[in-house]
Formats: structure tokens, sequence, C-alpha cells
């Protein structure tokens, strides 16, 4: 979901405010409904799946073990990706804004930005989510070392209650800053009506790990969500530019119905499809491809920038390549030693 909203950027008709991509080719409407309907659920649904898999971890090892490893398995490819990845990334964003004239850079590594790209520049960038997950996986450590004396409680909360209470949290935080989910502001420094936002959707997965064993009711549900995903993506859309007005009651409402629904539909979705060879490989190197995957594509998309073929075999192209070129990476750091540096398993990892 990642590499396709990211691919799908340049040849959208919008742009986020705050976000200035390197290359910009609009190609039409459908690329800003691709972008919006990934870019609105999947760090929603990464938290929601952090957080369930969390529950059962500190149910098998106890919250101060799970969090020593979480800090060692999130914060080294953090740091090694801020010293490796995002400079990488820095040069392609430079060379992608100097051929739109929006930099000229004095040397390799400073430029002479346009008003505003500074500080559209300097931050995490794509690791942004990185940071959140891992303060978000302390702080539930800390939670359960502090209320569960480190292991799992026996408290289940009703399915129903956990999922009412995200839902009305997440759209009351949506309605008091809709930049939540309209903007992405690059910094170093958490967001903290963000984080407490991925913070509900970590919260209520933790809460689901109870009722696992209840997958059968989901599978026989689930389908429902996917027609009511569609529905409330139509309606978030329609509020998308009166919500950058300020506060917006109905962009909240909309915009949580759809992250949720848009949750349950994936999840049923992979019930029943289950994990074949080719999702069980894709899954494998996830992490390795969320870490690598920004420079490989930012440096396809500056390639096809201006050449003569339409913006479907450009954005087709620039996923293809790189999840090609991040599977291959994944494969090779597997059998290096130092490979979990960079999120691939190997020597350390869980």
């Amino acid at each position: 979901m990642v590499v396709v909203l990211h691919a799908a950027i340049p040849y959208a008709m919008a742009e986020l405010p705050s976000l200035k991509w390197h290359v910009r080719e609009p190609g039409g409407r459908v690329f800003d409904v691709i972008f919006w309907a990934c870019y609105a659920c999947a760090t929603p649904l990464f938290s929601a799946l952090a957080g369930f898999l969390a529950a059962g971890s500190v149910a098998r090892h106890g919250a101060a073990p799970w969090a020593r490893q979480r800090a060692v398995r999130l914060g080294m490819p953090l740091a090694v990706g801020t010293m490796v990845v995002l400079p990488l990334t820095y040069l392609v964003w430079l060379q992608g804004w100097t051929a739109r004239g929006l930099a000229q850079p004095a040397h390799l590594l400073m430029g002479n930005f346009a008003p505003g790209l500074e500080r559209a520049l300097w931050g995490l960038g794509h690791l942004w989510y990185l940071e959140y997950v891992l303060l978000l996986s302390l702080g539930y450590g800390l939670l359960c070392r502090a209320w569960g004396r480190g292991e799992a409680s026996d408290e289940r909360v009703h399915p129903g209650r956990a999922l009412g209470a995200g839902a009305l949290l997440a759209a009351m935080i949506l309605m008091i800053e809709p930049g939540v989910m309209l903007d992405f502001r690059n910094s170093f420094v958490p967001d903290v009506p963000k984080l407490a936002y991925h913070g509900v959707f970590f919260g209520v997965g933790a809460a689901l790990w109870a009722h696992r064993d209840d997958c059968g009711r989901a599978r026989r549900l689930g389908w429902v969500a996917l027609p009511l995903a569609a529905v409330t993506f139509w309606l978030l859309v329609t509020r998308i530019d009166a919500g950058r007005g300020g506060c917006e009651p109905w962009l909240g409402v909309v915009g949580s119905a759809y992250a949720w629904s848009a949750i349950a539909g994936v999840v049923w979705l992979g019930l029943v499809l289950r994990s074949g060879r080719v999702i069980r490989a894709i899954s494998g190197a996830s992490f390795t491809a969320y870490i690598l995957h920004l420079p490989v594509l930012a440096a396809a998309q500056l390639m096809l920038m201006g050449v003569g073929v339409g913006p479907w075999l450009k954005f087709g192209a620039g996923v293809g390549v790189t999840l090609g070129v991040c599977l291959a990476l994944h494969a090779w750091l597997s059998r290096s030693r130092y490979g979990w540096l960079l999120g691939a398993k190997g020597s350390g990892a869980d």
C-alpha cells in the first residue's frame, strides 16, 4: 500500500500542502483516488496489526523482554535508515527539484531551495512511522508492565465496545486536527495528535487479541466492510477540501468510518485468501521494503520524468521496479549477518 500510494503521487492532480514531491506530472484524478484510498488507511492498518501482535508477544514473553526486543528491532533500523537511506533519498530529491527548477545545488549535498522546500525536506521522511510505532510499542510495554505485571491480562473487552470506542476517538481527533489525515509534515519530532491517532488503532488492535479465536465470525461477516469502505471513501473524498480549512466534523466521521471499514475489509480478504507463496514472500520482505523503497522508487520516477509514455505505464513501472529491487535486496540482506539492521530477519531478530 505504501509503495502504491508513493508511486501515485507524481501523477495525481493535487498534492498534500506540505508534501513537495520531487517529480510532478499530473495524469488524472484516478491517481488521486488511488493515493487517498491507500493513504487514509495504510498506517492505521499497520498500527492495528502492530497492537494485535504486540498483545500476543507480551502474552508469550512478558512486557519487559518484549519491549527490549522491540527497541532493538525497531530502533536499529530507524537509526541505520536515517543514516543510510535518507541521505540517498535526499540526493534523488535534490536532483528532481533541480530538474524542475526548484533548487540549484551549490555542491553535492547542499542546495539553494525555492521558498518552503527546506521545511519539506528535513525530517524522517517515510521513516516517520517507524518512530511512531517504536514509541507506541514502548508505551504499551510500560502500561503492561505497570498494570499487568508484565504478563497477559485475563480481562476481555467486548470487540464491539473496543471498535466503537476506537471509531469515536479517531473521529474526534480528526475533527479537531484534520491535518492528521489531510497533510504530511516532515519532521524529526513526532506530532502529538498524529501519535494519538495511531495510538487509538494500536490500542484497539491490542484489545482484539483476546478475541483471536473468533476469526470464523469475522470471515463470515467481514465482506460487509468492503462496500461500506467504498461508500465512506466516496464521502471522505467529498470532504477533503473542506477539511483543509480547519475543524471539520463530517471529515472526522467519514474519515474514521473509512479507516475502520477499510481495515476490516483488508482483514477479511486476508482470512479468505489466506497466504500463498507470493504473499508470504512479499510479507517476509515487507519491513525491508518499507525501509528501502523510497530512494528506489524516487530514482525510478526521476528516470521516467519527461519520457513520452503514459502515466499508467510510469506508475506501473515504478511499482514493479521498486518491489522487484526491494525483494532482491531483502533476499541478499537475509543472508547477511547484519541484514537485520535494515529490517531483514537474521541474527538477533524475532
